[in-house]
């Protein structure tokens, strides 16, 4: 469509009578639409980077925990040991030389006629024939527990701080069903944060070019 702009007009009144003429005209700065795009996209690419650094900082505080501190992470199943931990948490030990332990500290280890390892309190260090003899008792126990339990290794593990209900999630993903459905979660992220990329690359189309003709 030719708009032909009377003698002695500026520019600004012709792009003026292109958009009173067509209707559609609006600047791109100027639509409320596209501010809100805007503060959306920066949320949400806010949001990514946030979970992206959160996932790698605990990706490495476990590897490190784990490689070189040696420590381990269980979930706590029974409330023995409340209000220290309760069934759903999860602790964080790390292993000690058995001599070392003293009265107060939380070993885990496997008691005497036990198949599963406990985590009480000591309550008593004795050593006999040179290995070291821990009674211990749960926190939430009206009694101590029935052991004297003698510690063959030279190292058991001791509890060393606590991560409440992430326990929960330990045993959640632990059935082969949960393990698949994080999996494809993830999946699905990085599937949408790589379409995302790929759609914001793409170069956008030209607005149609509306001639003037002047005198």
């Amino acid at each position: 469509m030719i708009i032909r702009e009377s003698r002695g007009q500026s520019g600004v009144n012709g792009v003026t009578a292109i958009a009173q003429a067509s209707g559609s005209y609006r600047p791109r700065h100027l639509s409320p639409t596209s501010s809100v795009r805007t503060f959306a996209f920066v949320v949400l690419r806010v949001l990514q980077i946030g979970i992206a650094l959160a996932a790698l900082a605990a990706g490495a505080a476990f590897a490190i925990g784990a490689f070189v501190l040696n420590m381990g992470i269980s979930p706590v199943l029974t409330g023995s040991m409340q209000p220290a931990f309760a069934p759903g948490d999860a602790v964080i030990t790390r292993p000690v030389d058995v001599h070392t332990l003293r009265p107060g500290d939380v070993a885990v280890f496997v008691p005497p006629g036990e198949s599963a390892p406990y985590a009480h309190r000591i309550t008593s260090v004795t050593e006999k024939n040179g290995h070291v003899v821990v009674t211990t008792k749960g926190d939430a126990n009206a009694a101590a527990d029935k052991w004297h339990a003698q510690l063959n290794q030279n190292q058991v593990k001791v509890v060393v701080a606590h991560l409440p209900y992430f326990g929960r999630f330990m045993t959640w993903t632990s059935a082969p069903w949960m393990r698949a459905l994080v999996i494809g979660l993830v999946g699905i992220f990085l599937t949408a944060i790589g379409t995302s990329a790929i759609v914001r690359s793409e170069p956008r189309p030209r607005r149609a070019h509306v001639p003037v003709a002047t005198h």
